[in-house]
């Protein structure tokens, strides 16, 4: 993965908020979403901005912060998938290999109509701005907006 020193983010939860290991929690939903998107951390951020770029143009989606991998929650990643017409777009700041795309493939697998996107890191990261290494990645919010406009066109 990337070691990014994390810029300063919007506060998600508040200091009396509940987390279980292995339960995630939907930090962004809609009645009708066109696609489902889980990110951890840094990348989580990165798909929020992506939601409000896509609802600026009309495309509602659901976020999903998986709070914990593994353990991961299979059952909220099926239900909102489902509603999502099967379009799971998966970004994390880690190789392809072991990390959060491979742990939501395999919680999909056996479930009807999946298409998955999965942005990850691809080659030998490098040091950076965080801006710059999330864009170089193809893991910023701009690469997210191509991504599920990608799903949905699919």
């Amino acid at each position: 993965y990337i070691r990014s020193t994390r810029a300063a983010t919007a506060v998600l939860y508040g200091n009396d908020e509940e987390f279980r290991v292995g339960q995630g929690k939907v930090v962004r939903s809609s009645a009708k979403p066109s696609a489902l998107l889980i990110g951890a951390g840094v990348t989580l951020f990165e798909c929020l901005t992506a939601a409000d770029k896509l609802k600026a143009e009309g495309v509602e989606v659901t976020v999903i912060d998986p709070f914990t991998i593994k353990p991961l929650d299979e059952k909220l990643i099926r239900e909102h998938a489902e509603k999502a017409g099967g379009r799971v777009l998966v970004n994390e700041d880690h190789y392809a290999q072991g990390g959060l795309g491979e742990a939501v493939l395999a919680a999909l697998n056996g479930v009807c109509g999946v298409k998955m996107s999965h942005l990850c890191v691809r080659e030998m990261p490098h040091s950076g701005p965080d801006d710059v290494m999330l864009a170089r990645y193809g893991i910023d919010s701009g690469a997210v907006v191509k991504a599920v406009k990608d799903l949905i066109a699919c």
